[in-house]
């Protein structure tokens, strides 16, 4: 069929056809734009928005208490939170802390200006572990303690998301020049969270039947890959690549929905 050109075998979001199984398809609104064969987020308690992945928690670990003269300094996303002294105990300047976090402004990826949730670790009973949750945009945090004790913290991060499936391909048209289809920010997307699909990979070798993850580093984070965050699912081929495109593909058997990290009560 060489006179139609150079065929595809297949593309991104598109249903691997040889697997003949229920599928479970859902609908949300678009907060982010959302490549077509990418994975799609949500967070609990909100079914009607998805999101791309991010690693939205930041978590400071301080190695001792606050002391007397301890003045604290917490940085989210390049604004700073009001200083807190130390005041009465280490608990009460703890949260005081929370309280100076929450009050803090940034912005969102669409420019919104929102405010980073924060609360103290429930499974640490010395009260030195803050959790900070920017809903719908990467953390970043940064710490200062200077005066008194000055403990030091130790800032890792993770996401807060829940998986929600794949983009599933919808013919779109395609205006202004842009020759990538995707759903644009308020699009209705279509969600496959259970199912056979092609899914974007990350430029990797994969083997069929090997557990599929989300990548949560580096270049390509929140693609399908052979490790990062744990979904459930798994690759149900080889990777493949697209002849006339840049993405690598893989049949990607979509399981269901699966909250990445541990749920917090956000307060």
């Amino acid at each position: 069929m060489s006179e139609y050109g150079n065929i595809n075998r297949a593309f991104a979001g598109m249903k691997a056809e040889h697997y003949q199984f229920a599928e479970v398809l859902k609908s949300a609104r678009a907060v982010d734009e959302i490549d077509f064969g990418n994975p799609v987020f949500r967070y609990e308690g909100v079914d009607d928005a998805v999101y791309n992945y991010y690693l939205d928690v930041g978590k400071i670990v301080f190695d001792g208490d606050f002391g007397a003269g301890d003045v604290i300094t917490i940085t989210i996303n390049g604004e700073d939170a009001a200083d807190v002294t130390y005041a009465t105990s280490h608990d009460a300047t703890a949260a005081a802390v929370v309280a100076a976090i929450k009050a803090v402004e940034i912005e969102d990826n669409n420019g919104n200006t929102i405010n980073p949730d924060c609360i103290l670790d429930p499974d640490d009973t010395n009260n030195r572990t803050f959790l900070i949750r920017t809903l719908g945009v990467d953390a970043t945090v940064a710490e200062a303690v200077a005066g008194g004790n000055e403990p030091t913290g130790t800032i890792t991060y993770f996401s807060d998301q829940v998986f929600a499936g794949m983009a599933r391909h919808k013919a779109k048209y395609i205006e202004n020049g842009d020759t990538t289809a995707k759903y644009e920010i308020q699009d209705t997307v279509s969600i496959v969270e259970k199912g056979f699909y092609w899914g974007v990979i990350n430029n990797e070798t994969v083997l069929e039947n090997q557990a599929c993850y989300i990548d949560n580093s580096g270049s390509n984070k929140g693609v399908f890959a052979t490790s990062g965050d744990d979904i459930g699912c798994f690759f149900r081929s080889e990777n493949y690549t697209q002849p006339s495109l840049s993405d690598y593909l893989a049949i990607i058997e979509l399981r269901g929905l699966k909250k990445l990290n541990t749920a917090y009560t956000w307060a």
